[in-house]
């Protein structure tokens, strides 16, 4: 009972690291996102005011401060994410309580067996079985490839 006790705390710490790194993780996305959608903001105004025939260099600038801005997130997107990931690969399975643990494989308990391979004189394979079932015509389906 102790183990699965101090396995149950270990958990709880390892997701609420887990959801520390995910809100970490979440906001710097939602960040990110905001940094994109201004950055195609500023493009489009870009746009119409080459169209039009206006100055646009403040707007290029401030576009290209954005850029760096994006791509220095989207390095620390991918730190948090890893960290994230790296985080989640410390939590193990939950187990229901009726399976039984053991120290090693020698004090494995055995649950259910399965029954051996049947060997019969004349037991047919899939392949015969489709052919004499007739759900497949190989014959046929040989000679179109």
């Amino acid at each position: 009972m102790a183990k699965a006790y101090s396995h149950f705390i270990t958990l709880y710490f390892s997701l609420f690291a887990f959801t520390t790194e995910s809100c970490i993780n979440v906001i710097c996305q939602f960040k990110l996102e905001n940094l994109r959608k201004e950055f195609n903001k500023i493009n489009k105004e870009v746009s119409k005011l080459k169209h039009v025939g206006g100055n646009a260099s403040k707007l290029i600038k401030e576009s290209e401060e954005t850029k760096k801005l994006i791509t220095d997130k989207e390095v620390g997107v991918g730190k948090t994410l890893s960290l994230l990931n790296s985080k989640l690969e410390t939590i193990g399975n939950l187990i229901h309580n009726s399976v039984p643990i053991s120290t090693n494989e020698a004090n494995n308990v055995m649950v259910r067996s399965r029954s051996k391979k049947k060997v019969e004189p004349k037991l047919k394979n899939h392949v015969d079985l489709v052919e004499l079932l007739e759900i497949v015509d190989t014959k046929k389906d040989h000679e179109g490839a």
